[in-house]
């Protein structure tokens, strides 16, 4: 049963006095098991991957089970440039993420350049009027992987091991049973509740993140170039000058500055700091500054 009262309390917000009775009552319970397998196997060789992870075991149709421990092999992730960018070359290996469909070409694909390289164009590249579905010169390197697990070579000892299948199988009738002696369990509550609700910003901070993980001023192969304090800077992931290949860099220099990317050090840490997801949010000052608000609540 509940019965409730409320009352109004003089202060900045208004609050709801009430008194909340409940009645619990236990209750039996029973399960059953029949019959059943628990086997320790992830996939069976009539099936095809898109990716394959070191660790993952594979049935064969005999009922052995192999346990893969090679190299992870998995859908490409990593890229050069976004064509959010532009480039001022354009060398064989190079991969660009697409930030946006481009002809036939689907947002979030990753392309290489196959085709000859274009080094010390007359102006930039703009990344986004390539055509990346002209095979002469690019290749789509995101697609899945298409692993077929019948095809595999469960003989080469580098790749695959046998293991136990370690089956556990139930036979006969097992039953379950719980029981309580029948009680009642009565709670009474009072309370006032009265509630403001801010995310102090929170969700605007979490698409500003994003924005800087993808969104960088330059590249590593972005050549010389006048860099102010603040800009954001991706190493690639063949650069060997210093710094973390694939990592995303910001300048701390006061004052704009003509600086080599391509031979630039970015671990050197009075110049740069290196940006992860998990720091991006240190960068962007004054978010969790918020003014005060009054909550109302009403009811009983």
């Amino acid at each position: 049963a509940t019965s409730a009262a409320s009352a109004i309390v003089n202060a900045s917000g208004m609050a709801v006095s009430a008194i909340v009775s409940s009645n619990m009552v236990s209750s039996i319970a029973d399960a059953y098991i029949t019959s059943g397998t628990s086997e320790n196997f992830d996939y069976t060789t009539a099936q095809s991957l898109d990716e394959l992870k070191n660790g993952e075991r594979v049935k064969q149709d005999d009922g052995t089970v192999f346990r893969y421990i090679g190299n992870d092999r998995l859908i490409e992730t990593a890229y050069d440039y976004s064509t959010l960018t532009k480039s001022d070359d354009l060398l064989q290996g190079d991969k660009v993420r697409l930030n946006e469909d481009i002809g036939d070409a689907n947002q979030g694909d990753i392309y290489e350049y196959i085709g000859t390289d274009r080094a010390e164009p007359e102006e930039p590249i703009d990344l986004s009027l390539e055509d990346y579905t002209d095979t002469a010169n690019w290749k789509k390197i995101n697609d899945p992987l298409n692993i077929n697990l019948a095809n595999e070579n469960y003989a080469d000892t580098t790749n695959w091991i046998e293991t136990k299948p370690n089956n556990l199988n139930i036979s006969g009738n097992i039953t379950i049973s719980a029981k309580d002696d029948a009680s009642i369990n009565a709670k009474t509550n009072m309370k006032s509740i009265s509630s403001t609700t801010n995310d102090g910003g929170a969700s605007m901070l979490g698409g500003l993140v994003d924005a800087i993980m993808t969104d960088y001023k330059y590249s590593s192969k972005s050549g010389t170039q006048t860099v102010e304090k603040d800009h954001y800077v991706r190493v690639a992931s063949d650069h060997a000058a210093g710094g973390v290949t694939s990592g995303i860099y910001r300048y701390k220099g006061t004052e704009s500055k003509s600086i080599d990317l391509n031979a630039e050090d970015f671990s050197v840490r009075d110049n740069w700091e290196r940006i992860t997801r998990s720091s991006a949010k240190d960068t962007i000052p004054n978010i969790g500054n918020v003014t005060s608000s009054d909550s109302q609540a009403f009811g009983g």
